[in-house]
């Protein structure tokens, strides 16, 4: 019989052991080319759901120029933009929408100026095509007849100024102008049809509301494109008008490939346009957020590569310990071919034959079973939740270098073990095979306790480093001896355990041979004489088991970490961003509201004086006590419980404080004197150089400015010659409020000089007197201050201002009055007069964060001087805060948390806009409240809840690819078990059926057998589970919280806490222990019916 014939009649008496050698070497295979082909499938679906996600300017391109130039002008700058574009871009370019808009005016309200708000007139390119008219349309004719412009306005604007088609908007060129310049006349008043849209460009909609710092709200009125140019040269003919260019970049046509070249063609872009038109710039986060998505990428494939790496690892070592299995199953075979004459080359073509057909088998078919897997998981694991469910995954070069690594592993394995079987007689092998096995040439030689300290280094090195990517260095760099170390704890681990665990077995073996009962003894008898496979099945059972805790780890801390990172984003159940503060109390009667707390947001910098450049810090100002009730903390946010480090921001209400002055009844006006003289130098007269404000405080804390217009005398006719000196009334309309508004208060009276006056004045002299309200309902006018009484101490802002109660100078009633002198070159920001009766300007204190207090050099207890606002401010250092809700260290700024109530006091104390909390944070009932309450507020806006944080955070695709790892990983650990158990019984029942068969004629009951092998499965299963317990919660320990994940295109804080869900645990090892049990009854099964007297024949099988 030829080699070939003795080769196929082999692979027929042995079909079912190559059947099980095919599906082990294949599911070896596919499991390793499915991770690599997993990572980048996860990758190329997170990467077009990132840009659909991400802001406008996050996911665009935004093209500005200033320009003074005429309609033919644009439109050929038009056609040269779009061309470099097309030449950049190409086909990832959706659509480009052209725009362009006027300076700023100033409307007007209720016959007054609104200096909070402004408005421009706006051309956007394909209007029509998006818009549905909700009255009137496009202007008809000429735009610009005098001073009156004809325009169409968005539905929002209509409403706030309450305007119809035809209405006339008066308009001022500066807020502090007297009287109107301009009015806007409505033609048509229009809507989005979808805002959501991305033709709108999100924020920057021309149909959009915006808020800037010191603007509540802006405005556009809205004009075709020839009727935009010929406004803005009538009007600004000096000034430049802006025009922009929004690149809608298609998010379907970007693969993380194509990365690299879009970040090139976009520095390519930019360099260009500075060559051909300097005034355009390119202002874009595009080019940061792919640099940035590659980062994370990377993070995220690291996070993979690790739970991969593992599965990888338990993988080739079920392929290794089957291929060994197999190897001493076919010993005795080739004993008896080399007794029989077989040579040596003869045997090896044998088994290469066999081995490398089922490598080849196993090469061929496990990218398929690969792309089966990661289908499966797309199709039907967290990834289905996207609208790329039906993503087909693409084989790559590294799926099939993965496959052929597993091939080559299993060749290997299979064909590694001939030389020293066929060394082997019939006798010899019999000898051996009952002969305790020698220990391995590497324990010998104690390489397994040097791989266990290198294992250990790693993981100190690890636990010292504390990432296992650096994000702030350059995307993509990885400390690879980092990333090895959870291997290398696995690895350290088996070695180890194959060391020890023979020792424990000898121990075992020798209490059974001291105890009754021959099921004991022999079962850990045959497992000390025969140590190693033993062995190498705990040892999958230990892998597989702390595989299957990594995984559940991963997926219980991401549910956690969710919900952290949710409720860190927002700070609360709902955070509300307002231009318009609102009564808690207001807020409080909402139904489902269990608390609420105003905060104010906003930054500064810090003068030190060994910085050339000021460092800059977010700033969050809190009210302690409302705050704490309302916020959530972790314990390591901080050093010291947070309630202890609110409680030091906690100021006396004597300090940093100022009284009000209580406007009696409901106001409708309010109205003060003052003096009115000539210029020195010329006829000119003061108040034509100075305007007038009043900053009202309601009763829940809002603060709002009216502005005072001068009341003609009504004993005198417009023309007539006023005296020298004369005292003139300003007087203020002030707007209707809600009940729980009044009584109002005046916080400060504040008077701008025109920069003009100093040119007539070398000194401005001021005197103010009574001042009065007349009741809105009743008509009655009630005198507020008549500084008749030295009770009240008033006090300014500017320090250059000296203040004086007089009763020399003629009052304009009673004889005293207050004189103030402005001089020269003072600063034109405004001056305020306002009551300082005990106020003294304490430090604020401040916690500060890490960052900060690296960058700044400071220290807890230190003092420092703060710019907030342009308003210099001495803050002190109370304590440190590693994290605080809604602040991120990754801004590189740092941040500070301050007391709201000093810091506002002193900020509309020195400033003149107000000031007002501009976030509310609500605590919530329930989740589903979110949307009832945001309702109730309108005009809020932004709206953040923690509910909907969690679920941008939960369907971010990287997020979902982790999570169908870890479902891979369980489902794997059940697989490689159930698996790897079964081949192990069924080959050692086929090793051992010689021993069990002399036993039974011996009088082996059937009992005995299955208690016997029951017996030494329960020790392996028990070895095993608790190994695996162990190793698992060691590597969660060592690998979760070195990941800087970032999810839902935040930042990765707060970091990650590993967590376990035990009782699921518990569950899934019973399960899995169960099911050994049934296996172990088959295995018995299988041995009760091996013929006996068969069996006994030496190198029968």
């Amino acid at each position: 019989m030829n080699l070939f014939a003795y080769f196929l009649r082999r692979m027929r008496h042995r079909w079912l052991m190559i059947v099980l050698l095919i599906l082990s070497v294949t599911l070896a295979t596919g499991l390793l080319a499915s991770g690599p082909l997993l990572a980048d499938t996860v990758i190329n679906i997170a990467l077009p759901y990132r840009l659909r996600s991400s802001a406008p300017l996050d996911s665009n391109l935004q093209l500005t120029s200033y320009e003074r130039l005429d309609v033919i002008a644009y439109q050929s700058l038009n056609t040269q933009i779009e061309s470099l574009l097309q030449s950049h871009f190409g086909q990832h370019i959706a659509n480009v929408i052209g725009g362009a808009r006027t300076n700023w005016l100033v409307p007007w309200y209720m016959e007054q100026v609104v200096p909070d708000q402004r408005i421009n007139f706006r051309y956007y390119e394909d209007l029509d095509a998006h818009i549905t008219w909700v009255a009137g349309g496009w202007p008809q004719g000429e735009v610009l007849r005098g001073e009156v412009i004809y325009a169409a306005v968005t539905e929002s604007m209509a409403e706030v100024f309450e305007l119809h088609v035809g209405s006339r908007l008066p308009l001022s060129r500066r807020d502090l102008d007297s009287t109107p310049a301009l009015w806007l006349e409505v033609t048509g008043i229009l809507k989005a049809q979808n805002a959501q849209e991305r033709f709108w460009f999100g924020e920057f909609s021309p149909l959009a509301v915006r808020t800037e710092i010191q603007y509540s709200a802006e405005y556009s009125a809205l004009l075709p494109m020839e009727a935009l140019f010929r406004v803005q040269q009538e009007l600004f003919p000096q000034a430049r008008c802006e025009l922009t260019w929004n690149v809608l970049i298609n998010p379907d046509s970007v693969q993380f490939d194509d990365i690299p070249g879009l970040r090139r063609q976009i520095t390519a872009l930019q360099q260009e346009l500075a060559d051909q038109t300097p005034s355009t710039v390119v202002e874009s986060q595009f080019e940061k957020i792919l640099a940035s998505f590659i980062t994370q990428a990377w993070v995220v494939r690291i996070t993979l590569y690790i739970l991969i790496i593992e599965i990888m690892f338990l993988a080739l070592y079920y392929l290794m310990m089957v291929a060994s299995l197999s190897t001493q199953q076919v010993e005795g075979e080739f004993a008896n071919l080399a007794s029989r004459g077989g040579s040596y080359s003869q045997i090896l073509r044998l088994q290469i034959a066999e081995a490398g057909l089922l490598s080849l088998f196993a090469f061929l078919a496990g990218p398929g079973l690969a792309m089966l897997i990661v289908w499966a998981l797309t199709r039907f694991g967290p990834i289905a939740a996207l609208e790329q469910a039906e993503w087909i995954p693409r084989l790559s070069a590294s799926a099939w270098v993965a496959a052929a690594l597993g091939a080559g592993i299993g060749l290997v394995g299979l064909v590694a073990f001939v030389r020293q079987a066929v060394r082997h007689s019939v006798v010899t092998y019999t000898q051996q095979s009952s002969r305790p096995e020698r220990a391995p040439w590497w324990q010998r030689m104690y390489l397994d306790v040097i791989a266990a300290g290198v294992a250990l280094l790693l993981v100190w090195r690890l636990k010292t480093y504390g990432s296992l990517a650096d994000l702030a260095g350059v995307p993509g760099q990885v400390d690879w001896l980092l990333l090895v170390a959870p291997l290398a704890l696995l690895v350290s681990s088996a070695v180890i355990v194959l060391r020890i665990f023979p020792l424990l077995l000898k121990i075992l073996s020798r209490l059974a041979a001291g105890r009754r009962g021959l099921p004991a003894m022999l079962a850990m008898w045959y497992s000390n004489r025969n140590p190693t496979p033993v062995a190498r099945l705990i040892l999958l059972l230990t892998f597989t088991i702390a595989l299957g805790i990594l995984s559940n780890g991963l997926e219980t801390t991401l549910n956690a970490i969710e919900y952290e990172r949710a409720i860190y984003a927002s700070g609360a159940d709902l955070r509300l961003s307002v231009n318009q503060y609102h009564s808690l109390t207001a807020v409080n009667s909402q139904a489902g509201v269990t608390a609420a707390s105003a905060v104010w947001r906003g930054s500064g910098s810090v003068n030190i004086r060994s910085y050339r450049n000021f460092p800059r810090f977010d700033l969050l100002a809190i009210e302690p006590y409302s705050f704490s009730r309302i916020s959530r903390y972790r314990d390591d946010y901080a050093s010291l419980p947070m309630g202890t480090l609110l409680g030091r921001l906690v100021v006396e209400e004597s300090d940093n404080t100022n009284p009000q002055l209580i406007l009696p009844g409901h106001p409708g006006r309010f109205g003060i004197w003052l003096l009115d003289h000539k210029s020195t130098v010329t006829e000119a007269r003061l108040v034509e150089h100075i305007y007038v404000q009043a900053k009202i405080q309601s009763a829940f804390g809002e603060l709002f400015l009216v502005n005072l217009h001068l009341v003609q005398p009504m004993d005198r006719a417009v023309g007539d010659t006023a005296p020298e000196y004369e005292w003139r009334y300003w007087e203020a309309i002030l707007p209707e409020l809600s009940e729980e508004s009044y009584p109002l208060s005046l916080h400060s009276i504040w008077i701008t000089v025109r920069p003009s006056a100093f040119t007539e004045y070398l000194s401005l002299d001021f005197a103010i007197d009574d001042m009065s309200v007349t009741d809105r309902v009743t008509g009655v006018s009630s005198p507020v201050e008549d500084f008749e009484s030295v009770d009240r101490i008033w006090r300014t802002n500017n320090r250059q201002t000296t203040l004086q109660f007089t009763r020399q100078t003629p009052a304009h009633s009673g004889t005293g009055t207050l004189v103030f002198r402005i001089p020269y070159n003072v600063s034109r920001t405004g001056l305020s007069l306002f009551l300082a009766e005990g106020v003294r300007q304490a430090a604020l204190p401040v916690l500060a964060s890490p960052e900060f207090l690296n960058a700044t050099q400071l220290r807890v207890g230190d003092e420092c001087l703060g710019y907030i606002n342009s308003t210099a401010t001495p803050m002190v250092i109370v304590g440190e805060v590693k994290y605080f809700p809604t602040l991120y260290e990754s801004t590189g700024r740092g941040f500070l948390i301050t007391a709201r109530e000093p810091l506002l006091t002193l900020l509309n104390r020195e400033r003149r806009m107000p000031n007002n909390p501009n976030e509310l944070w609500v605590g919530l009932e329930e989740d589903q409240l979110a949307e009832q309450v945001r309702q109730a507020f309108p005009d809020a806006l932004r709206t953040i809840d923690r509910e909907t944080e969690q679920q941008a955070i939960r369907a971010d695709p990287l997020a979902l690819g982790l999570r169908s790892v870890t479902i891979s990983g369980m489902v794997l650990t059940a697989v490689l078990s159930l698996a790897g158990f079964a081949t192990h019984f069924y080959l050692s029942a086929r090793q051992r059926a010689t021993v069990y068969s002399v036993l039974r004629s011996l009088g082996l009951s059937t009992g005995q057998l299955y208690f016997t092998l029951v017996l030494e499965q329960i020790v392996m299963i028990c070895a095993g589970l608790a190994l695996g317990a162990l190793l698992g919660w060691g590597l969660n320990q060592l690998v979760l919280p070195s990941l800087p994940l970032s999810l839902g295109n935040r930042p990765p804080t707060p970091p990650m806490i590993p967590k376990e869900d035990w009782p699921a645990l518990l569950s899934f090892f019973l399960a899995l222990t169960s099911s050994f049990l049934v296996i172990l009854g088959g295995a018995t099964a299988l041995l009760w019916r091996k013929n006996v007297h068969r069996m006994m024949r030496i190198g029968q099988d």
